[in-house]
């Protein structure tokens, strides 16, 4: 299960990763990514709650990769990850970043709650 929305007056897009996300359904993510990101301007913020994501397969984190690397060319400043108990894919999604280059702030907290004040 998989949600991705932008909010424009804020400027960040908001993506939750539940479950397990493979193949055409993390594809379907990363389009959704991809067209919500396009109404949001350059500086925005990304809030992503990884906290329900089961482990990635390594064909999906180079996905995840290309994704970090595309949001951080188009202008994302810093994400706000939401990870939980989730040490995996915490692990995963900080490899990708790093790996791709997508140089952005990252702060992670524990809920979505906690998120939101470092908007």
């Amino acid at each position: 299960m998989f949600q991705v929305e932008a909010n424009r007056e804020k400027n960040y897009l908001l993506i939750i990763l539940e479950g397990f996300i493979k193949g055409e359904e993390m594809e379907q993510v990363i389009a959704n990514v991809h067209q919500k990101t396009r109404t949001l301007t350059k500086g925005f913020t990304i809030i992503n709650d990884i906290s329900g994501l089961k482990v990635l397969k390594p064909e999906d984190t180079e996905k995840v990769k290309s994704a970090q690397q595309w949001l951080y060319q188009q202008g994302a400043q810093k994400t706000i990850r939401v990870v939980g108990k989730s040490a995996f894919s915490r692990a995963q999604f900080q490899k990708t970043q790093q790996q791709g280059g997508a140089l952005y702030t990252t702060i992670e907290v524990a809920d979505m709650e906690s998120a939101y004040p470092h908007l």
